[in-house]
């Protein structure tokens, strides 16, 4: 060869632009790969085990994990391993130097070669090798500004990484955070729709989503059932032509209101429902809004306050129940106090005769008499005032009897006499020549006619006309109750006989003397089987009272009164029912040299009660002791040996039902008469004094007739006494 020819040319550049692209193609071919792997997956962690496993396997690495800082320490929860041991667990961040935290916390990545070659302290050192890492990548994570995770990528000898790789290692880093964000967040939106839709579905209101205008976009299965209607019913249909037209207009002025910035609010309206019934519903209105300010609709919560509604209106008509309760019971019970007090002033009047007229047997015995009249008439007042619950609820017993009507209208007269006379009233009195007998409550009925007496004579002036008279049509009588006083406008006539309506003050009545009011005036002429009506020719014409009553014949009068009508012991007459069964009629007041002297025990922490009934006792010629406590009587009981017992319930330091308890336990104690004495009549009361041992039962004031009679009714022979059937009367 003589000679050649050639040329030259610089291919540096051509094999370095090769080597870029072969390792874009590698580089695009793994960021494939991992995409792949990663794209199925949806626990995070596993979408970080498998990135590390890809990237291990790619970087030929012994080591990749994803770590986590919690407070003081790396955190590694899953790594891929190659030929080295796994690091799961927590790593002090300071084992590894403060220069590597810092580069981290500032975003860098970081990486080297030689661990042995760095100039870190014996701690450090011994960190890395007891993890094995000879070389490594960090790749850290900044989130809102702190280092909040990383990817450690490590070998256990010495390794120059490349740039490919360190970008291979970022990239998987990125894209591996990026799917773990991602899962994340669909993880914590389907929990989140999970809980919504169950809030939505158990939730005991109806909730339901419109656009800005209004659509509904949203509605929950009680907002259905509110209404009545599908879900598909309601979807895409505007929530105002469901509204009650009523509340159309109001309503679509809120919605504006809240569509213009206003604020969320709260309505009570009316729904139109499918069956065209109307629910009542208050609505809370909150709106739904752009990061701009934008209204984009609106959600509501529904609540169906149609029960509230219904409970609310209960309580008022409760509530005012109970006030009127509350208010008829105390004007009651000062129309009963009144009552009380209306047998005072003959009573009052009688005391002045008595000391009057002293040396006048007759008249007073009359006033006497008069006197006794009246001092039952109160007892039984008390008797109905102890009956709360039965006054309570309007029911009052009547005591019915054969009686003539003069006798029902002279008690009247006499009781409204003073304020009759106290006015200079004229009275006329007519009445049918014959007798005319009712079967009647003696008191009541009297109390009723007083009453209308009383009226008159209230609201009449002064030296004015009242006039009762009765006459006789068919099986009735009627009784008329007539004055020329200030009379009654038409329009009052209907309300006169409402319970307590036209009430006046406690000093008005207590001058006019309204006794029991006309309404139960109107109740017990009603009981009585009879009718009232009221009649006045306007102001200033005076007033008419018309009483109508069913009469007894003379069959009738036989069938009721097997003893002389307002004797005593009539069956309805007044103790009838403390009798023992079998008694006798009750004689005349005993007097001691026609009965046998009985040794009696009164026991009655009430020290008047109990003397004078012993003195009563004594005068009539009985041995009477005392004892005012429960463990007195039984000491009195034992040393004193008595036949009879007169013993209150109500004792202090041992109740009257234990001591006849312990009477009975001793060696005479069923030798001796126990009779109760108490104010408590009720039917609890008298079992309780049945099962105590109690032969008898009497409620004060006790009748002294009746109980002399009862006295009078023991053997005199002993120990006949113990054989005395045991009664609750």
């Amino acid at each position: 060869m003589t000679a050649w020819f050639g040329t030259a040319s610089n291919i540096t550049d051509s094999r370095i632009a090769q080597e870029t692209l072969r390792a874009s193609e590698a580089r695009n071919s793994f960021l494939v790969t991992l995409a792949d792997t990663l794209r199925p997956l949806s626990d995070p962690i596993k979408i970080q085990v498998e990135a590390s496993r890809v990237l291990g396997e790619r970087l030929v690495a012994n080591r990749v994990a994803y770590f986590e800082v919690q407070g003081d320490n790396y955190v590694v929860q899953r790594d891929y391993t190659n030929a080295s041991p796994s690091i799961v667990g927590c790593h002090p961040i300071a084992s590894f130097g403060p220069e590597l935290l810092a580069v981290l916390r500032a975003g860098r990545i970081v990486t080297e070669s030689d661990v042995e070659a760095l100039l870190i302290t014996p701690n450090e050192m011994a960190a890395y090798a007891s993890l094995r890492i000879r070389s490594y990548i960090g790749v850290p994570l900044i989130k809102d500004g702190q280092f909040v995770a990383g990817l450690a990528v490590h070998t256990d000898s010495v390794r120059k990484w490349t740039p490919a790789e360190i970008a291979i290692a970022e990239d998987t880093a990125v894209r591996t955070w990026a799917a773990v964000a991602r899962v994340r967040a669909e993880g914590a939106l389907r929990e989140s729709e999970a809980r919504l839709s169950g809030i939505l579905r158990q939730s005991p209101a109806g909730i339901v989503q419109t656009d800005a205008l209004g659509i509904m976009t949203l509605v929950n299965p009680r907002w259905c059932e509110m209404l009545g209607h599908r879900e598909t019913d309601l979807l895409g249909q505007n929530i105002l032509d469901f509204t009650h037209p009523t509340f159309v207009a109001l309503t679509a002025t809120a919605f504006g209101r809240l569509a213009a910035g206003g604020p969320d609010f709260v309505i009570e309206k009316h729904y139109s429902r499918k069956d065209d019934s109307v629910l009542h519903a208050q609505s809370n209105v909150t709106a739904i809004r752009s990061p701009a300010g934008e209204f984009l609709g609106m959600i509501s919560v529904v609540l169906d306050i149609s029960e509230r509604l219904r409970s609310e209106a209960e309580l008022r008509r409760l509530a005012a129940n109970l006030s009127e309760v509350d208010r008829r019971k105390d004007v009651f019970l000062a129309t009963l106090a009144h009552e009380l007090r209306n047998p005072l002033a003959p009573i009052r009047n009688g005391l002045q005769i008595m000391k009057l007229a002293q040396a006048d047997a007759g008249m007073v015995d009359k006033a006497r008499a008069m006197m006794e009249r009246q001092v039952e008439q109160m007892t039984r007042l008390i008797d109905d005032l102890m009956d709360v619950s039965r006054i309570n609820q309007g029911r009052i017993e009547l005591r019915r009897e054969p009686v003539e009507l003069s006798k029902v209208l002279e008690w009247a007269l006499e009781a409204s006499k003073p304020q009759i006379d106290e006015f200079g009233h004229r009275l006329v009195l007519d009445l049918p020549p014959k007798p005319v007998m009712l079967d009647a409550d003696l008191t009541r009925l009297s109390q009723v006619f007083m009453n209308l007496l009383t009226n008159a004579a209230k609201y009449t002036d002064g030296g004015g006309l009242i006039e009762m008279r009765a006459q006789l049509t068919g099986c009735e009588v009627e009784v008329r109750v007539k004055d020329n006083g200030i009379g009654m406008p038409a329009n009052a006539l209907n309300n006169v006989f409402v319970m307590f309506a036209q009430t006046e003050d406690a000093v008005a009545r207590s001058r006019g003397g309204l006794g029991i009011g006309l309404s139960l005036a109107k109740r017990l002429i009603e009981m009585h089987g009879g009718r009232i009506e009221a009649r006045s020719s306007g102001p200033g014409r005076g007033s008419e009272f018309v009483v109508c009553l069913p009469t007894l014949s003379a069959a009738q009068i036989a069938v009721l009164a097997p003893t002389a009508p307002n004797a005593p012991n009539a069956p309805n007459a007044p103790n009838a029912s403390r009798t023992l069964k079998g008694l006798p009629s009750i004689p005349a007041a005993p007097s001691a040299a026609s009965e046998r002297m009985l040794r009696i025990l009164v026991v009655d922490d009430n020290r008047d009660g109990a003397d004078t009934l012993a003195a009563l006792l004594t005068m009539i010629g009985h041995e009477v002791h005392t004892a005012y406590d429960g463990e007195e009587g039984v000491r009195a009981a034992a040393q004193f040996g008595p036949q009879v017992m007169l013993l209150d319930i109500g004792l202090p330091k041992l109740s009257g039902y234990d001591v006849c308890r312990r009477i009975r336990q001793a060696p005479q104690g069923p030798a001796i008469t126990v009779i109760a004495m108490t104010g408590w009549g009720d039917t609890e009361a008298r079992r309780k004094v049945t099962e105590a041992g109690f032969n008898a039962h009497l409620v004060k004031p006790v009748d002294e007739t009746l109980l002399l009679s009862m006295l009078a009714e023991l053997s005199p022979f002993p120990g006949a006494v113990a054989n005395t059937p045991r009664q609750t009367l």
